[in-house]
Parts: C-alpha cells; structure tokens; sequence
C-alpha cells in the first residue's frame, strides 16, 4: 500500500514535471504571452462557455446508451455525477489513475457480474467521441484539399491528420473482421492469455457493437454534435483576443479553422498531463505556427497568429478547470467507493494481472442518490 501511494505521488510529480516543462518552454519561446490577454472580449469569452454544458450532457446520454447495449442500467442523475466525477479525476487528481478508470470501477461495482462489460462502455464512449471529432477534420479538410496540399507545411498538417484518420480505421478493420481475427488466431490468443475470463469477456463486450451499427453511428453523431460545440468554443475565444476569420486579410478562415483545431484538440486529449495543460497549449502553439507558415505569413504575423493559438489553449483550460471543479461534490460523497477504486487499480497495476474477482462481496444500489 505504501509503495502504491509513493507511485502515485511520484507519477503525480512526474505529471507537473511535465507541465512546468512546456509552459517554461512556452513562455521562454515566446510562444505563451500572458499579455494577449489584456484586451480580451468578455461577451465572446462568456459565450465559449456554453459548450461545457453541451459536452457534459453528450456525454451523459452517449454513455448511458453504450451501458444499455450491455444490458447495464443506471439512472441519468447517477450517471451524470460520475461523469463529473470522472472529469475532476482528469483535471484535479494526482497519480496514474484516470477518470475514466474511476468511471469503469465505479459502474463495475454497481454492477458485479458485469465487470467487463461496464468497464469497456467507458473506453468504447472515449474512443467514439474522438471518432467524432476526426471526422469532423476529415470532412473539414476534403473540403479545402487544394488549400492544405498547396505547399509543404500545409501539406504536413493534411498528411499527419490522414494518418491518424487511416491508422484509427486500420485498428477498427483489423479489430473487427472475422477472417482476420481467424487469421491471426485471436480467439485462441485471448483463451489462452485470459485471466479469469476477463479478456475474453471485454473483447465479447465490445464486439458486441459490430451488431449494433446504428447505435454506434447514433453515438458518433452525438460526438460530432459536441465536437462542433467545442470548435466553436474556441473559434469564440479566438475572437474574444483579435483573430479574425473574415473581412479584410483574415488571419484564418472557420473551415482551415475547424481542420487546424480539430488537431490540436486530438492532440491536446492526449494523456500526456492533467488535463492536456501545457501539452495543449503546445500542440496550438505548433499546428497554428505551422498554418501560418505555409499560408505565406511574414514572421511578425506568424509570431502573433502563433501567441493566440497558444492562448485559445490556455482560455479553454481556464475554462475547462472552472467548470469541471463542480465534480468535487459529487466526489466528495462517493469519495469511500472511490478509494476503494484507486487502491484495486493500484494493486492490479503493481501485479500487472486483470482480476475479475474483486468485489463479489460488496453490495450496493444500482443508483447513487444516496450519494449527493
């Protein structure tokens, strides 16, 4: 127990390490200019923040229909808090352990003879909801082809967009064609390999979605729904500090926008720091400086298209932090079962085995009402 809690300080460190590495970075580039923010237009800035309710109400409704497909029924109210919960998890708490992680515990205890097929629900909404928002930058970027294949910095934001684009649909064919899972005898890997019958169980779960296409295609509309809630978000803040997308020589159009800032946001998703803090403002920082460079921008209009790429990231965090600071109350009256998720999570990592036989022994209510 206290090797796992010395883990999970250090990894908590580690992640601030991170952090204070890029933003000093950022800062010494030039790149972070907190003056940008001085003339800031609150009407544009206040109106941005109307996607967060949108995002966390996709995601509740997105969520809650993938547990239905397995036959895993919890109330909206309960699984709106640990959605919350789970957005507190990613921005406030240290260690390795992730929100969703906290989510997939939290809905395997609800739900003991289900454990794997609760869990997966969680990692399947994540992996949809990014399907979205790639599809969102695909169709974007079909759009203005010419544009963004007309020189060698354009063409490497289009080129490193597809390969994220086709290396996610390559995982997608080769995960769910049946020749190839016979080819390359998955079924007799995962009977081999399976603990306890868990992997066997999470791979059963999620190809259980191969038979529900419409609820999957439902599900990834949803996503691009409150993907373009999120584009819009930032394309706001980006106009609360000065950057304009039309009129006279704008800086960047809303279409190259939405392909720009679909990538950024992939990129700022990544698990790399709390909350894509600082690691967010660099992928801004980057796309944009190459946007502006192979739009043909002289360095002094580079440099200041580049400051507000990089603060459109902070603005979003600012935001982001206010807002998902409310899932400590709903923590804060699931905080024992949560524990209790934290050390099971800990000791599989440390024993680097999957267990499918934690919590037989706990009872407890399908709702959380009782819980906040």
């Amino acid at each position: 127990m206290l090797k796992s809690k010395t883990a999970k300080w250090i990894w908590f460190f580690i992640k601030l390490a991170i952090v204070g590495g890029l933003v000093a970075w950022l800062v010494f580039s030039g790149a972070l200019d907190f003056s940008v923010l001085r003339n800031i237009h609150f009407g544009y800035f206040a109106l941005a923040y109307l996607y967060f309710p949108l995002v966390i109400a996709v995601g509740v409704i997105r969520w809650r229909w993938l547990l239905n497909a397995q036959d895993i029924h919890i109330s909206m109210w309960a699984a709106f808090k640990l959605t919350l919960i789970g957005y507190f998890f990613n921005m406030f708490m240290p260690g390795a352990t992730g929100g969703d992680v906290i989510k997939a515990y939290y809905i395997a205890k609800l739900n003991p003879e289900k454990k794997a097929e609760a869990a997966t629900t969680v990692f399947v909404d994540r992996a949809l909801g990014m399907y979205g928002l790639l599809i969102i930058g695909f169709v974007a970027l079909m759009l203005q082809a010419k544009f963004f294949f007309s020189n060698n910095a354009l063409r490497t934001i289009a080129i490193f967009f597809l390969a994220i684009i086709c290396g996610s649909f390559i995982f997608i064919i080769l995960f769910f064609s049946k020749k190839l899972r016979k080819l390359v005898r998955l079924e007799a890997i995962l009977n081999r390999f399976s603990a306890g019958g868990i992997i066997r169980r999470i791979d059963d779960a999620v190809m259980l979605y191969r038979s529900r296409k419409k609820l999957v295609m439902v599900v990834v509309l949803v996503s691009i729904v409150a993907h373009l809630g999120a584009l819009t978000s930032t394309l706001l803040w980006a106009k609360s500090i000065g950057v304009r997308f039309s009129g006279e020589k704008p800086h960047i159009t809303a279409g190259q926008f939405c392909v720009v800032g679909s990538l950024a946001l992939f990129l700022n998703a990544m698990p790399v720091s709390p909350g894509g803090m600082g690691s967010g403002e660099a992928a801004y920082a980057g796309m944009f400086n190459l946007y502006a460079s192979g739009a043909g921008f002289k360095q002094e209009r580079k440099q200041w298209l580049t400051k507000r790429a990089t603060a459109i990231a902070l603005l979003m965090h600012i935001a982001a932090y206010t807002v998902m600071i409310w899932g400590a109350i709903p923590y804060f009256f699931a905080r024992k079962m949560i524990s209790e998720a934290l050390e099971k999570s800990e000791e599989l990592e440390m024993a680097h085995v999957p267990s499918d036989n934690s919590g037989q022994n706990v009872t407890v209510k399908e709702n959380t009402e009782g819980s906040g």
